[in-house]
């Protein structure tokens, strides 16, 4: 086993499947990512420092992704609450919900106001 054991514990290990799985992110591109942020030749020769930098990292760049493309649903949606129309306490909904197998596409995203996104939900 390698000098971190099962990829830095369970805890770790979990991150790095809920951020592949919250992301829609290619788990064979990610490993092979990993092992190229880590510098070693298997993820298994990773220490439990290297694997934890790594998630940090993913974390950070998806964040960032996803930042951008709010602010991309926001433009295209004209910075109004598809539903009231307005300015204020804007967020971005999935029409199809990530539990439901809905993407990440614009297409399936719409902004709304806190008020219409929480009455959206409550409905559900």
């Amino acid at each position: 086993m390698g000098k971190n054991g099962n990829y830095g514990g369970p805890k770790l290990r979990d991150r790095l499947c809920q951020l592949i799985r919250q992301h829609q992110l290619d788990a064979n591109l990610v490993k092979s990512y990993a092992v190229d942020f880590c510098g070693t030749k298997t993820l298994r020769e990773a220490t439990r420092e290297q694997v934890e930098a790594f998630v940090i990292h993913l974390a950070d760049w998806a964040e960032k992704d996803y930042e951008k493309l709010r602010k991309q649903v926001l433009c295209r949606d004209g910075w109004r609450c598809q539903v009231c129309g307005s300015r204020q306490n804007l967020q971005v909904h999935h029409k199809q919900l990530r539990s439901q197998q809905g993407s990440d596409d614009d297409l399936n995203l719409i902004t709304l106001c806190s008020a219409c996104h929480e009455g959206l939900h409550r409905s559900c």
